[in-house]
């Protein structure tokens, strides 16, 4: 780097970006979930995150365990601190993580969703997606989505809809964080931190192209 590229680098934040900075830590550790401190009582990490001494705390171990989020770069980059405000948006939406991650999840599943086909499983279906999200997911062609379609089954108990239901908040937590990465590391790293720790341990692919999926969340910001 040349000595007149490196104050530009080295730019301090404006009072927005340290803003945004904080706002995002603040509210990933507002969601965070317990499995990501496991040292720490799930009750105490859940009463600690409803304050800002408490905030503070979870925020310190979390500097340690996952410091990606807490020591962004302040040089220029997209992976500096310094873009995060373009993603507000974004930020809106990670509010309600369940509710983003069955949004994508039954986008990028809607084939699977489609086999279900027992009048009573699909009520219960319908019920704990939501009947919109549902009816979205089956007027979904397997093209969009990059989904293959499986065979049609006559039967489904509660138990295998209930497997079902977490299946598509697994893969959609994932759809979530492939989309957040294509925007800022930290944006993904916050994602990562809403949900199970163990969903994170290995690969897992994904079917949604970029596109497709801020169409779905836009329509989720649409909905709050």
């Amino acid at each position: 780097m040349s000595e007149r590229e490196a104050p530009s680098a080295r730019r301090p934040l404006t009072p927005e970006e340290i803003h945004s900075w904080f706002n995002l830590q603040r509210e990933t550790v507002e969601r965070l979930h317990p499995s990501w401190l496991p040292e720490i009582d799930a009750e105490l990490i859940g009463t600690a995150r409803h304050t800002e001494l408490g905030r503070r705390w979870l925020a310190n171990r979390l500097c340690v365990t996952r410091p990606l989020l807490f020591t962004l770069p302040c040089g220029v980059g997209p992976g500096s601190a310094h873009e995060l405000p373009r993603f507000a948006r974004l930020r809106a939406i990670l509010r309600e993580p369940a509710e983003s991650a069955l949004d994508l999840g039954s986008l990028a599943l809607a084939a699977r969703l489609r086999t279900v086909v027992n009048r009573p499983a699909v009520t219960r279906l319908r019920t704990m997606l939501g009947t919109q999200r549902y009816e979205r997911a089956l007027k979904t062609s397997s093209a969009a989505t990059g989904t293959v379609e499986l065979p049609w089954l006559s039967m489904q108990t509660s138990e295998e809809i209930e497997v079902l239901v977490g299946q598509v908040l697994h893969h959609g937590a994932h759809e979530l964080a492939a989309y957040a990465a294509g925007l800022h590391p930290a944006l993904a790293e916050s994602v990562r931190l809403s949900y199970e720790r163990c969903w994170w341990d290995s690969p897992y692919s994904t079917a949604l192209n970029p596109d497709a999926a801020a169409a779905c969340l836009e329509l989720r910001e649409t909905d709050t």
